[in-house]
């Protein structure tokens, strides 16, 4: 697994960040996510069955959106999301 720097992560922010207002809705940080299992994984079989994942978890994505977006306006702030990124990378490594 590649670990990305929160340099690295503002690039791939900025990337799906589609109307340049510094916040991602769902659809955007759908998007971002996909891209980041991409780079960050980087055994093909392990993609797609981490992808797999997602999408049997009802939408995991949605749910980490849920969590973040704490006062329900339908955006996430990037430092919330480095946070969650952060927790949900250490989840990881603990597990494999």
């Amino acid at each position: 697994m590649i670990v990305l720097s929160d340099e690295e992560l503002k690039h791939l922010w900025e990337h799906y960040d589609d109307n340049k207002n510094g916040l991602l809705d769902l659809h955007e940080l759908e998007l971002l996510v996909a891209d980041l299992v991409d780079h960050t994984i980087e055994d093909k079989a392990e993609q797609e069955a981490v992808k797999g994942k997602l999408n049997a978890n009802g939408n995991f994505v949605e749910a980490v959106f849920k969590q973040l977006d704490i006062n329900g306006d339908g955006v996430v702030e990037f430092h919330e999301f480095t946070k969650a990124y952060h927790e949900i990378l250490n989840s990881y490594l603990k597990n494999h």
